[in-house]
């Protein structure tokens, strides 16, 4: 349902620097806790079976068998690494200049892109972030659309956006029983056509 009135029209081709600083911004909102966690728990997992091997015998010809494994567990460590990263590159060369038509109001964003119309309720967002340089809304199907900052036409702009997504998205849940916002009491933004 695309909104009658909108808040904002945006209309954005988004650079490849935008799309770059847009998948940092959402890599370093995650902690780094369980990243770490999960590295430890696999050079634990090597250790161990390296002392397991050392003290109830070898595995293939000339005791060799540790190390081997250890290679091999790191070669397929360093190999999932690369695979993360051609995969960001290729997502940033399929998000890198195609034009995107935005329409935000009070009860979703429609999204516009390629020939295919989209409208998602606020109710369907898990994550709002807020950048130097952009806005990124994730959808509970991690789905994710960048805003660049430079597409609103005021720093006020900004302002009320930020405030009508922060009060939209709930960062725990999304609790689809939200309770509007008043729109009367927000200052009304200009159209933005670039």
């Amino acid at each position: 349902m695309p909104p009658v009135d909108p808040l904002f029209t945006m209309d954005v081709e988004l650079t490849r620097a935008e799309t770059v600083r847009a998948r940092r911004m959402i890599a370093r909102s995650f902690p780094i806790r369980p990243r770490l966690v999960a590295s430890s728990l696999f050079f634990i997992f090597l250790l161990g079976v390296v002392i397991f091997i050392e003290q109830f015998g070898t595995i293939g010809p000339n005791g060799r068998g540790p190390v081997y494994l250890i290679l091999g567990g790191s070669i397929g460590f360093i190999s999932f690494g690369i695979y993360l990263n051609r995969k960001g590159i290729r997502i940033t060369r399929q998000r890198t200049g195609k034009r995107t038509i935005y329409q935000i109001d009070a009860q979703g964003v429609s999204v516009a892109r390629g020939g295919m119309f989209t409208w998602i309720a606020w109710p369907l967002f898990s994550r709002f972030l807020s950048g130097s340089e952009s806005f990124v809304l994730e959808t509970l199907d991690r789905k994710r659309y960048v805003l660049p900052r430079r597409c609103f036409a005021s720093a006020a702009d900004q302002t009320v956006f930020a405030e009508l997504a922060g009060s939209r998205i709930d960062p725990i849940g999304n609790d689809p029983g939200v309770q509007p916002i008043d729109l009367t009491k927000l200052p009304r933004p200009a159209n933005v056509k670039l």
